[in-house]
């Protein structure tokens, strides 16, 4: 039921937290030309998590059996309320929000900070949260930030991959 952390392995150095509840499958992808040899999967959800109707594709670095395992210690964490700072439209500040139901949470993506600082130029690093029924926000954290608030105890699984 709780967070885990995967680096992105189509933004390297960057990271994404998954809710091991909502995923329902993950293979091995076969790298195609001229892509690195290391080993990666490909992470599908249970209901389709995007931004405006365009579902994000999730690939971690990382073995089957590696993903099996984090996936598996995430699912033995539960998950608690959590304080977000959401970055709104109108403020230029982010506002405070309260997570009751963290559980709806599938993903949250950190984003390129080239993208970011084009939106919100004050802003240093933000992530979006990607809810079950399709609907998503902004928010100031990054995703290790954000699972370290909501799993319960603070415990946070992360595959790290040495290149």
């Amino acid at each position: 039921m709780g967070f885990c952390i995967f680096e992105d392995w189509d933004r390297p150095g960057a990271y994404f937290a998954v809710n091991s509840s909502h995923v329902k499958d993950f293979y091995k992808r076969t790298p195609v030309s001229g892509e690195a040899a290391h080993e990666h999967c490909l992470i599908v959800f249970a209901n389709s998590l995007g931004v405006d109707g365009v579902p994000e594709r999730f690939t971690a670095r990382g073995s089957e059996e590696q993903i099996g395992r984090m996936l598996d210690e995430a699912a033995k964490i539960g998950v608690t309320k959590c304080n977000l700072n959401i970055l709104g439209n109108l403020s230029a500040k982010p506002v405070p929000f309260l997570v009751n139901n963290t559980d709806r949470i599938g993903a949250v993506r950190e984003i390129a900070s080239e993208i970011l600082f084009q939106a919100k130029p004050h802003v240093t690093t933000a992530s979006v949260l990607l809810f079950a029924d399709g609907q998503h926000r902004l928010i100031t954290e990054r995703p290790g930030q954000f699972a370290l608030n909501a799993n319960a105890g603070g415990q946070v699984p992360i595959l790290r991959i040495e290149s």
